[in-house]
């Protein structure tokens, strides 16, 4: 306990396992710390102890979208200013405009190559 990594943080959140793998796996691998959970729920009962310097969210997630977390995010005092890149399947451009509106800072339609998710990650979370 009290071990630092010196490593930004990145928290997925994901309701797809392989999606959540393939970026836990690709940015751990580049030298992200990486955290993963299925759900909007769990995002927001976990963001405060892992401190991220960015989210991966999801927008179509069982329960709570990816939206409505978004906004909750925005509406907490401790994590109102993480950037939150927005990953869905969702494309048109209402959807994108909506994530903007609620808070996003970068949108990125699935599917997706590594090389676009890791150009828009470096952008809000540049590795030191």
């Amino acid at each position: 306990m009290g071990w630092f990594s010196g490593k930004p943080k990145i928290l997925v959140a994901d309701d797809e396992a392989n999606i959540r793998s393939l970026v836990q796996e690709t940015l751990a691998g580049i030298g992200y710390e990486v955290h993963a959970v299925p759900t909007g729920a769990e995002l927001l009962r976990c963001v405060e102890d892992v401190a991220p310097a960015l989210i991966i969210l999801d927008v179509m997630m069982p329960g709570m979208d990816g939206w409505t977390a978004l906004e909750r995010l925005r509406a907490g005092e401790k994590t109102r200013e993480i950037p939150v890149l927005m990953l869905t399947a969702l494309q048109r451009g209402k959807d994108v405009e909506e994530s903007f509106s609620r808070g996003a800072k970068d949108f990125l339609a699935k599917p997706f190559t590594m090389a676009h998710l890791l150009k828009k990650v470096e952008k809000l979370a540049p590795r030191k």
